[in-house]
């Protein structure tokens, strides 16, 4: 049986997340191929960006990556590996919304890649709401009210 991942806020990025965006599918995931690997490193995160490591049995096995926009609003993106995928990554989203909301945050967006719908699924299990429009056509939009999820 799969123990639930323990969700850790981490004060800046870990050489582990770095290897992790190695693997050449989660990095794929991240960049859409947009951006080669060697110019891309956690460090180009903007100012005040946090970092919630995600964990099994103690092994460090995804992250996300929080980008405030606001005191009540932030975007959020997942890198998660192989073992990390699926309810894991479900239960880890719905921790960091919870610990987020506790924080005072009310809102949260990120994006999905319209043509991945694994991850609008994803996006939707962990309850949040897919925008019909974007500036992108390959990009997905969307958002959860925290407020509301209570």
């Amino acid at each position: 049986m799969m123990r639930a991942p323990i969700i850790q806020e981490l004060g800046a990025p870990r050489p582990w997340m770095e290897e992790l965006l190695d693997d050449p599918e989660v990095f794929e995931g991240v960049s859409r191929g947009v951006v080669p690997r060697a110019d891309f490193n956690l460090g180009m995160i903007p100012e005040g960006g946090r970092f919630f490591g995600v964990f099994l049995r103690d092994s460090p096995s995804g992250f996300f990556t929080v980008i405030p926009k606001s005191t009540t609003e932030c975007e959020i993106h997942t890198t998660m590996g192989r073992q990390a995928r699926g309810k894991v990554a479900i239960d880890a989203m719905r921790e960091v919304l919870r610990l987020l909301a506790g924080q005072g945050v009310r809102r949260v967006t990120s994006f999905c890649y319209s043509d991945k719908p694994h991850t609008i699924w994803f996006a939707k299990k962990c309850g949040f709401s897919v925008m019909l429009t974007s500036s992108d056509s390959q990009k997905t939009r969307v958002e959860i009210c925290l407020s509301s999820q209570q």
